[in-house]
């Protein structure tokens, strides 16, 4: 892009670190962004910009920084950009130039050329040696994915990543076909089954009215795990963990333990249960609190029954998914048993900030003794995490067990 000569230094390096000069709000409204703006979000960025001279100054480094790499650390391409096409930079004296690709599948390409044979883009002498920036061609035919770039003279790498260009589209579409669907707040489904949040159960039935009245898509909101010791925070958009599914919209009476806890069944027959279940459910808004207590109640004896299961089908199913999912899952569960804790022993201390220092490292010595004495706590959460990813995917497809529960209560089968 061209620069006006009125633009500031601050602007040129905001928009060169891809910080965009203006917005249009919720409202319709062109929002400028401002120069303080900008300066805090460059020093976020480790850049100095805290005036013109320093902003300039700053201007200059990157541009000298860029002259004296031979590659930049990453370049992104289009898949359908033919051909692939990086820049460098080496000194204009520079004979052959020797180039080898190792793509994501392991597979490699090379080449040879002349450096003087490239595409020229610019020139510039930079302490006491003449450099030049010129384009080299990586062919055509470069699949989608991470790949990785070596360049001899120069001894640099850089990491090529080429892109499909576009997001993925049904067949249909692609065709020029007309597709409909619903869009749906989960935790607003209501049924004469659930208990007083939608859950997964209400979504099969729901694909299955919607697919039976030709609909081609059920459009959700974000299913992202929240905190189980705080259900009011319940935005779907600040969740405790993206990588995590909400056990709230566990369909508890889908879940086959239900069959072999006689506890839980004892539970959700009493009178009590049965009393605070009706005031979940006749709420106008959604009771996440009560809803959250009334599912844990039910949850915790049934993961003790497939604990305890003589049948180990179901255990090992659990395992398997917990194998599958390793350190990633293990370490966010640990946060949420990490939140339950602090929020329950230590008031106004559930946010992760305020806790003790040695419980902010997942690392360190203070939180693997946790684990250690909470690995009860910490299984049952991994546990629920399955029940959720095994109904949301219906992999083994549950029995309803709606026919059950409905005799026992007197509630008619959604």
């Amino acid at each position: 892009m061209v620069k006006s000569d009125r633009s500031s230094a601050l602007d040129c390096l905001a928009e060169r670190m891809g910080i965009e000069g203006k917005y249009r709000n919720a409202h319709g409204h062109v929002v400028h962004t401002n120069a303080e703006t900008k300066r805090r979000l460059l020093s976020a960025m480790g850049l100095a910009a805290a005036d013109e001279e320093q902003a300039r100054s700053t201007l200059d480094l990157l541009d000298r920084s860029e002259w004296l790499r031979p590659l930049a650390p990453v370049q992104v391409l289009q898949a359908d950009c033919r051909p692939a096409m990086v820049d460098l930079v080496l000194p204009d004296d520079t004979e052959q130039l020797v180039w080898r690709l190792v793509l994501e599948n392991g597979t490699e390409r090379s080449g040879q050329v002349g450096f003087d044979r490239l595409h020229l883009l610019g020139e510039r002498q930079l302490d006491g040696r003449a450099l030049q920036r010129r384009r080299l061609n990586l062919g055509v035919d470069l699949p989608c994915g991470y790949h990785r770039l070596s360049l001899e003279p120069g001894r640099s790498t850089m990491t090529v990543v080429i892109t499909p260009g576009h997001c993925w589209l049904p067949s249909a579409l692609v065709d020029g076909d007309r597709m409909w669907g619903i869009a749906v707040q989960l935790y607003l489904l209501r049924s004469t089954a659930n208990w007083g949040i939608g859950d997964f159960g209400d979504l099969q039935m729901l694909v299955r009215l919607a697919s039976s009245q030709g609909a081609d898509v059920i459009g959700l909101n974000p299913l992202h795990g929240m905190f189980s010791d705080d259900p009011e925070h319940a935005s779907p958009y600040s969740p405790a963990s993206r990588l995590l599914l909400n056990i709230l919209n566990i369909d508890v009476t889908a879940v086959p333990e239900l069959n072999t806890s006689a506890e839980t069944r004892r539970l959700i027959e009493s009178e009590t249960f049965q009393k605070e279940l009706q005031t979940c459910r006749s709420q106008h808004l959604v009771d996440y609190l009560g809803v959250m207590r009334l599912k844990l109640k039910a949850l915790e004896p049934m993961f003790e029954a497939c604990r305890a299961a003589p049948d180990r089908a179901r255990w090992q199913a659990f395992e398997e998914f917990r194998q599958l999912h390793g350190e990633v899952l293990q370490r966010n569960c640990l946060f949420l048993a990490l939140h339950e804790h602090f929020a329950m022993n230590r008031p106004g201390h559930a946010d992760w900030h305020e806790w003790p220092k040695e419980y902010r490292d997942p690392l360190s010595p203070a939180v693997a003794q946790f684990a250690d004495d909470s690995w009860s706590r910490l299984e049952f959460l991994v546990w629920l995490q399955w029940i959720a990813d095994e109904q949301l995917t219906d992999r083994h497809h549950p029995p309803k067990l709606y026919q059950w529960f409905a005799l026992k209560t007197g509630q008619s089968s959604a």
